[in-house]
């Protein structure tokens, strides 16, 4: 083999793996999955925004969803989810079993079209019929081990479904935004891993293979935010999750989360959130 074709090998061999690595970097999160019984009202809450995503499967109707695009009933044919920062209010008119899940979409950018509102998937046959299984598996025993797998399974079969409704437009727009991502990936892959560091432009840039200032223009026209805003938003969802299923103190949450005090913590959550940490702790409804 000439070495001229052993180098367009490799280069192919690079981008493939380049390729697969931001591919696999997709994945979920799952922080809860539950099913509650609700009386009527309890699900009574204005304004709710959070930084994961939220998955609805009602098996019977009776709760809705308000945004700014109109109400989304969560009546026992379709799935519904909620996608991270989505604004909502939400409520109970009757008694109700609400089965949901709480999770974070990591290496999906939340900047398309497709993610401002709830989406709605018709429930088929085979989803049916395993969601019928894990609402049985939660209540017999809650998100074991077992549950969770199933949980992201459903996740990822109806997000793949989603995926594959969206309009030319918005699948062009994600494609973009996804090639946008790709020179980047290994960055935002240091910042999920530990996102109470502090990184420094210079030391992310190097793991891009990339000079800071070329660094920086791309992370910008990618994301459109800096880096260090960026670092931020991970931070605050990371002490999100912290506040809500765990039983940290603030002050716990703030240290572990790389804020250096709890009025700090406190100053730049209620900016991202619109309420300080211990009010959207009692706040956030299941």
């Amino acid at each position: 083999m000439s070495s001229v074709s052993r180098t367009t090998t490799a280069d192919n061999s690079d981008r493939a793996f380049r390729k697969v690595a931001l591919e696999d970097h997709l994945h979920i999160r799952l922080f809860d999955a539950r099913v509650v019984s609700l009386e009527a009202g309890y699900w009574r809450h204005l304004g709710v925004r959070n930084n994961f995503w939220r998955f609805y499967a009602n098996p019977g109707p009776g709760a809705f969803v308000d945004t700014a695009h109109g109400r989304t009933e969560l009546t026992p044919d379709v799935v519904v989810f909620v996608p991270a920062r989505v604004r909502f209010d939400c409520d109970n008119e009757g008694h109700v079993e609400h089965l949901y899940a709480h999770f974070d979409l990591v290496g999906l950018s939340p900047h398309s079209p497709a993610f401002d509102r709830p989406l709605v998937l018709t429930r088929d046959p085979s989803m049916s019929r395993a969601l019928v299984e894990l609402g049985s598996d939660l209540r017999r025993g809650g998100p074991t081990l077992a549950a969770q797998l199933k949980v992201k399974s459903i996740l990822f079969q109806a997000l793949a479904r989603l995926m594959e409704s969206l309009s030319p437009e918005e699948t062009e727009r994600q494609r973009r935004i996804n090639a946008k991502l790709e020179p980047i990936e290994p960055a935002l892959r240091r910042i999920d891993g530990d996102v109470s560091r502090r990184w420094t432009v210079g030391e992310l840039a190097k793991s891009c293979n990339l000079s800071e200032s070329h660094f920086a223009r791309l992370f910008r026209e990618a994301l459109g935010q800096t880096p260090a805003a960026y670092a931020t938003e991970r931070r605050v969802a990371e002490a999100a999750r912290l506040l809500l299923f765990t039983d940290l103190s603030v002050e716990q949450v703030a240290a572990q989360t790389g804020f250096p005090n709890r009025f700090h913590f406190s100053r730049v959550f209620a900016e991202a959130m619109g309420e300080g940490p211990a009010t959207y702790r009692r706040r956030t409804p299941p």
